[in-house]
């Protein structure tokens, strides 16, 4: 637990709301929605929190950390306003290294939240799973947790791939 210190212990709790904040964000941002799209989107988190590989040790601090409640009643208003304030204190608190890790975690679970739904399956290609609502929605979360526009490498598989290439890497100078 040694790189939280750098948070104070209310930062570190705003931090670790942060993708139950996604979460409610997306689900009030669709206008599609509905319980049966709720609950996928709800199962997508808790698999991708479940198997995410960690870039940085912080982010393995941030999933690890018990998660606070936080009020599913929520607007879409109210969570994209906490998300701005996460931005901010990721600015203020984290190192550039932490930032970008912490940033590209909940980036990926935006992504991986969105791509859950099934809402008009039949409709769609598998491909275009995430719908004019949620693609909007995502924007806004990157924006709200990037407030200085720094480049994010896009992609939750673009970030996973290079996470493993670095860890190949750093493997092979052990040796």
């Amino acid at each position: 637990m040694r790189r939280k210190t750098r948070f104070l212990p209310r930062d570190w709790k705003q931090l670790s709301e942060a993708t139950t904040l996604i979460y409610i964000a997306l689900m009030k941002g669709d206008e599609n929605d509905n319980l049966i799209t709720n609950r996928h989107e709800a199962k997508a988190l808790h698999d991708f929190l479940s198997d995410y590989e960690p870039a940085a040790p912080v982010v393995t601090e941030l999933i690890e950390t018990e998660i606070s409640i936080v009020d599913l009643r929520w607007s879409y208003d109210e969570a994209m306003a906490q998300l701005e304030a996460i931005g901010e204190l990721i600015d203020n608190k984290a190192t550039e290294d932490d930032e970008t890790a912490i940033r590209g975690f909940l980036i990926d679970a935006a992504e991986a939240i969105a791509e859950a739904s099934t809402e008009n399956s039949r409709k769609i290609r598998r491909d275009k799973a995430v719908n004019r609502d949620e693609k909007q929605t995502l924007r806004q979360i990157e924006k709200a947790l990037n407030p200085k526009n720094r480049t994010l490498l896009r992609g939750r598989r673009k970030r996973q791939r290079k996470v493993k290439m670095v860890k190949k890497v750093v493997d092979k100078l052990k040796d």
